[in-house]
């Protein structure tokens, strides 16, 4: 199983964690390869991406970041750390949704093997979910209602009427 990893800040990703849980799935016998996406221009990246079974994103933030959109656009799994207290701030939803498996630096090596375990087949029907819920919760025009609503007057607690004082 190819796991893709793009740590734009090694410190901020987790990512000798990810280095270390491949390392000893590896001396354990798990057939896993490690691909560093790494001073790549972004349409390398995304090659590399595509080429991969599995995405690696954060470990350390409670959320995932615009990498893990474009894994889960390719149809990839995609793990990154999930702090279940942010799940209040999202759509329910979304957040019923969400098909990011969540990892910390202790469990990133569990998570990996489970997913290993799963097989080709069930990865890439979570890897179709990750598709369809990029589909929903990410497309910009989708996005861009949702923040011009928010603008709206009355979304800011404000009248109808911007004389009424």
């Amino acid at each position: 199983m190819v796991v893709a990893h793009a740590p734009s800040v090694r410190a901020q990703k987790g990512t000798e964690a990810v280095v270390s849980a491949i390392g000893r799935l590896q001396a354990a016998g798990v057939p896993l390869r490690l691909e560093l996406i790494e001073g790549m221009c972004h349409r390398e990246c995304l090659q590399v991406m595509a080429g991969a079974d599995v995405f690696v994103d954060q470990l350390l933030y409670g959320w995932y970041g615009g990498a893990a959109v474009e894994a889960m656009s390719l149809g990839l799994p995609t793990v990154a750390f999930i702090d279940d207290r942010d799940l209040a701030y999202v759509p329910k939803t979304m957040a019923r949704e969400l098909p990011v498996v969540s990892a910390t630096p202790e469990t990133i090596a569990d998570r990996l093997l489970e997913l290993y375990h799963m097989g080709p087949e069930r990865r890439n029907a979570l890897g179709s979910a990750s598709r369809v819920f990029v589909e929903r919760w990410h497309d910009p025009s989708v996005v861009a209602k949702v923040v011009m609503r928010a603008y709206e007057p009355t979304a800011l607690g404000q009248g109808a009427s911007a004389d009424a004082d």
